[in-house]
């Protein structure tokens, strides 16, 4: 796959399709960290719906979290049945056809696997990127639920969790942890 030609027009197409006229914030200053995302809004970081990039065994899987949230990577695998592996930069051209920052679900190709954490739904409005690190736009968070192909799961996990050191090996369950025998994905407008 090539660079999209202009995701933020491919963005905001979609969006209108829908019928939704989305709030679009263009700025000089990159957009690519979730706190620069919350900065160029004007709102917390809880606000902002960033778009973490994996690779997994069949093609792109996204992971989209609160910014103030770290994907857990063994939920996420869980939720999609297969092993991922951060996804390098140069990757996200050749995979979603955007370059880093720009990764969203606004823009992501139909064979990604697109998985949203069920927090963000309950927003009354998210900011995420409009496809470029340059642009962002705020819709209502039950959108991201009727994206097509959506799945939706907790995978995010607070910043301080993701800190921890992991257990070592000898100390890891044999079993997944409780909360993921509650967890449920539902595909989106179901």
């Amino acid at each position: 796959m090539n660079l999209l030609e202009n995701p933020t027009a491919l963005a905001l197409e979609r969006l209108a399709r829908r019928g939704l006229r989305a709030r679009l914030h263009a700025t000089e200053a990159s957009t690519h960290r979730a706190s620069d995302a919350a900065r160029t809004a004007g709102t917390a970081l809880e606000a902002i719906a960033k778009t973490v990039v994996f690779r997994g065994a069949h093609g792109p899987v996204l992971a989209v979290v609160a910014g103030s949230e770290r994907v857990h990577r063994r939920h996420l695998e869980h939720v999609i049945g297969q092993r991922v592996e951060p996804a390098p930069a140069p990757y996200l051209p050749e995979a979603l056809g955007v370059v880093a920052g720009g990764a969203t679900p606004l823009v992501a190709p139909p064979t990604a696997i697109v998985v949203v954490d069920e927090q963000l739904v309950a927003r009354s409005h998210v900011w995420l990127s409009a496809g470029t690190p340059k642009a962002i736009v705020e819709v209502p968070g039950e959108l991201l639920a009727e994206l097509p192909g959506v799945l939706l799961a907790r995978v995010g996990r607070a910043a301080e969790e993701a800190t921890q050191p992991a257990p070592r090996d000898h100390e890891r369950r044999a079993t997944p942890p409780a909360d993921a025998a509650h967890e449920h994905t539902t595909p989106a407008g179901r």
